[in-house]
């Protein structure tokens, strides 16, 4: 397997965690609900994404930074300890209560679980293997950012918001 099969799956849930920092809910306003996002904020949200994602601190998110999150959910689900999941193990994890919202990181890779991080390949960073360093993350994020910023004002709004996914929606039964 190449660096690159291993590095699309930890590109998809950074891509797609990324973009939902433009959708994201901001302290101080809603943004799921009807206010807006700024520039700045999206740029604090990607770069706390980006802190979050990057589980061995070494400034570039890659395979060993996904294989780390998915020890995580394993050892979240591993109750017991004993290296193996079992059937009440697994619906004890289906009945846990949901803590408020869900967190971007789950929704991310909730995502690029569902969508088998296919289409991440295609974003990749300059770094080795297809890992991408923060600042490419946050630069990727804020030009996703602008492109749904329709009007230029440096707010994206809940109207502009549901335009830029209906676009990725079409954009992406097009190339499939």
């Amino acid at each position: 397997m190449t660096h690159g099969t291993l590095f699309a799956p930890i590109a998809a849930a950074a891509a797609l965690f990324a973009g939902g920092t433009v959708m994201a809910q901001m302290p101080g306003g809603d943004a799921r609900v009807g206010g807006g996002m700024t520039r700045s904020q999206a740029q604090e949200r990607a770069a706390a994404a980006f802190d979050r994602l990057d589980i061995d601190r070494d400034g570039q998110l890659d395979h060993a930074d996904r294989a780390g999150h998915r020890q995580a959910r394993f050892d979240r689900l591993d109750t017991d300890g004993d290296g193996a999941i079992s059937r009440d193990e697994f619906a004890a994890q289906r009945k846990r209560p949901m803590r408020g919202a869900m967190s971007g990181e789950r929704r991310g890779e909730m995502r690029a679980e569902a969508h088998g991080g296919g289409r991440m390949g295609r974003w990749g960073g300059s770094g080795e293997g297809g890992a991408i360093g923060r600042d490419d993350f946050i630069a990727q994020a804020l030009a996703r950012f602008d492109r749904a910023d329709a009007d230029g004002d440096g707010t994206v709004t809940a109207a502009e918001r549901r335009a830029a996914r209906e676009g990725q929606r079409r954009g992406r039964g097009a190339a499939e």
